[in-house]
């Protein structure tokens, strides 16, 4: 209870918290001044670091996120974008389940076992069943794919492409679909890891947006489903992976393979040397993962060093065969061709567009950055 002679709270407050306050207020001021001041610091060391990554040749990540964002690509469909990986951290097991969400709602649910099958020569071939199962509400779209093989001796092999064996399944809401490829090292023990794209066709009760966690959700938007580092080995039992080179490349290095989609016109390639002398050949693929058919027409590489000077650009009708090409519903067409890279060490930087026809509508379907290597396998 307040005594009656106590000094009025007002006068109290006016003696001492307005110093307070004041007090506070610059302290504040000074601690944001020096935050700002160690960002700057930050952000000028990581881009010195990057600035001496090009120069050493490397097609670094900076350079390919601008070349694709020019491009229109999607980065978080790339494995780069997949959530960060325990390399070496602990021991692997031949299956993987991972569930994807968009807000706090369950998306995707995709399972992963690998089967070893035995040798082929002096090859080790594996088996790998994938299950996805939407525990949402939404329907979805699986549009891409891609892989990251690693061996015993740290040899990496990527592969990206649209959909799964050709297929672009639709999933309503708990519905489930499976798929089997495989895969053969030269060494007894392994391990891959990757992710998958899918698209939200429709929304519970058919509305076009939703609110998850107060985000808006569309129809048309995409998540990334991604799947753990498995191992491939020819014992059930778990084992540690003690090479570093199964991780993802320190220095950022772009795979020889990409995969990207805009309005469910999905593109993928994967490029490879061919006769030396910078010359290398690519593989095209195009699904139509539409309701209705699309128009190929018109084509374009952009071809830059790997710091992104702009080396060469080759542009052409359709798909580089003298015309337009049209791709029904469902259908998907594969293709192959030829570029060169102009430098002393065989290493460049491409995009590749392709100008689609929807209907009455035109858009623009980029690859996404992949390189142009000596190293790249074919």
């Amino acid at each position: 209870m307040m005594r009656e002679n106590a000094p009025p709270p007002r006068r109290q407050w006016l003696n001492y918290d307005w110093f307070i306050m004041l007090v506070c207020g610059v302290l504040l001021q000074l601690i944001v001044t020096l935050d700002y001041a160690a960002i700057g610091a930050a952000t000028k060391e990581f881009m010195e670091a990057h600035y001496a990554t090009f120069q050493n040749g490397d097609a670094a990540p900076l350079v390919a996120r601008s070349l694709a964002r020019e491009a229109g690509d999607f980065e978080p469909r790339n494995l780069a974008a997949a959530p960060a990986l325990r390399c070496g951290a602990e021991a692997l097991e031949s299956k993987s389940s991972r569930a994807a969400h968009y807000g706090s709602a369950a998306a995707v649910k995709t399972d992963v076992v690998s089967t070893f099958r035995g040798m082929r020569g002096s090859s080790y071939q594996w088996s790998y069943r994938v299950t996805f199962v939407n525990q949402g509400s939404a329907t979805v779209q699986l549009l891409t794919r891609a892989w990251r093989f690693a061996d015993a001796f740290g040899g990496v092999t990527e592969v990206s492409g649209p959909g799964v064996r050709g297929d672009t399944p639709v999933l309503r809401g708990g519905e489930s679909w499976s798929y089997e490829s495989g895969t053969t090292l030269p060494t007894a023990t392994g391990s891959f890891y990757g992710s998958f794209s899918f698209e939200i066709l429709e929304l519970p009760g058919g509305r076009d947006d939703f609110y998850w966690d107060d985000a808006p959700l569309r129809a048309g938007d995409t998540f990334v489903a991604p799947v753990d580092r498995l191992a491939l080995t020819a014992s059930a039992s778990a084992f540690a992976a003690p090479w570093e080179a199964a991780c993802p490349a320190p220095d950022g290095r772009l795979p020889c393979t990409a995969v990207n989609a805009t309005r469910r016109v999905i593109v993928g390639v994967t490029a490879s040397p061919k006769g030396g002398d910078g010359l290398y050949g690519y593989d095209v693929q195009i699904n139509n993962a539409r309701n209705g058919p699309v128009r190929v027409v018109a084509h374009e590489w952009k071809v830059a060093s790997p710091s992104g000077e702009p080396l060469d650009v080759v542009r052409g009708l359709g798909l580089g065969r003298g015309g337009e090409a049209v791709i029904d519903a469902g259908d998907a067409v594969r293709f192959a061709g030829e570029l060169e890279c102009g430098r002393p060490d065989g290493a460049c930087v491409v995009v590749g567009t392709f100008r689609v026809r929807l209907g009455d509508a035109t858009v623009d379907v980029a690859t996404g950055a992949f390189a142009l290597r000596p190293d790249c396998a074919p």
